[in-house]
């Protein structure tokens, strides 16, 4: 599930989201990508790797 950051009408259904509620429509990638669905996977997080001097 997906947390809601800003208000918004889905399309396809015509609900209100309002931020806090949680998201789990079929647009999932594309409202993450427009900024109004917090991904609820976390993004690996890497390091960068030390260079001999």
């Amino acid at each position: 599930m997906n947390v809601v950051l800003k208000a918004f009408k889905d399309k396809t259904n015509d609900k209100v989201y309002f931020a806090g509620d949680t998201y789990d429509g079929e647009r999932t990638e594309e409202l993450i990508g427009l900024g109004y669905v917090q991904d609820d996977k976390p993004k690996k997080k890497t390091r960068a790797k030390k260079t001999a001097e």
